[in-house]
């Protein structure tokens, strides 16, 4: 079977020194080596047959994203049938946060957000970004949210968020909380869980059986994680084709309302 595959999770353009101390465990030793053009990154997607990709912005310094935003939405306009671009704000400041979101989404056209609460330092659960989701919401497009790595982005923190906010569509993104990120989609019907960083196949096999594969997505991480192997882990994950069929890029489809 021939699938339709979208990485739900890239990052383009400049990093902020001083982000890759968090990333030495990770085999990560110098911001140029996550610092990426857009065609370094179609070329990827060829190499291992990826058809589209969700885009945002490297963590960059609050004042720097409206520039970061700008390059996302250049990115999509060289290659529209392979670029998704999504936003990134520093939801600290709420007006600016708001006002570049709805710059990014009514302006400059790009299909969604991306929060990220430890480089920013904030909670899930805070109520600026209740009221920035909620934003994003009424403006129709999804926000991907870091998941891990801290009690900051925690999963029982999505609870509340997932909670003030039915309406958004809210992914966890990376697959390292396992097993509460599972319980906290089976709680709230509005998460959608991404695949990156899942530790083996066998996790997302639990995810399928438990709350079915209509809201799980392919992600890789990339260029901080391997595109190639992490597709690999959904390939021989134990559930069947149409489960990966919806995974790999229906789902994501459906979220972004690119269905035919």
């Amino acid at each position: 079977m021939i699938f339709l595959i979208i990485d739900f999770h890239v990052h383009l353009g400049k990093v902020v020194r001083g982000w890759i101390n968090v990333l030495n465990s990770i085999g990560i030793e110098s911001e140029e080596q996550v610092e990426k053009e857009v065609d370094e990154l179609i070329a990827e997607m060829d190499k291992y047959g990826i058809d589209k990709a969700v885009v945002f912005p490297n963590p960059r310094l609050p004042h720097e994203y409206k520039l970061a935003n700008d390059e996302i939405a250049k990115a999509q306009q060289l290659y529209p049938d392979r670029i998704i671009g999504f936003c990134r704000v520093d939801p600290r400041d709420l007006k600016i946060a708001i006002e570049e979101l709805e710059r990014s989404v009514l302006t400059l056209g790009l299909k969604g957000l991306k929060l990220h609460p430890v480089m920013e330092v904030f909670t899930v659960d805070h109520d600026h970004i209740i009221k920035v989701v909620r934003k994003a919401a009424d403006l129709g497009i999804p926000v991907i949210i870091h998941s891990g790595m801290s009690m900051m982005a925690s999963a029982n923190r999505f609870n509340k968020l997932a909670e003030k906010v039915p309406e958004a569509t809210i992914i966890m993104a990376h697959f390292t909380t396992y097993p509460s990120n599972i319980l906290v989609a089976k709680k709230h019907k509005n998460i959608y869980l991404e695949t990156s960083a899942a530790i083996n196949p066998k996790v997302i096999e639990v995810a399928v059986k438990e709350i079915g594969a209509e809201r799980i997505l392919y992600g890789s991480d990339w260029p901080y994680l391997d595109m190639r192997f992490e597709k690999l882990k959904i390939e021989l994950a134990n559930i069947d084709d149409e489960e990966k069929k919806l995974i790999l890029g229906r789902n994501a489809l459906r979220i972004l309302g690119l269905e035919r």
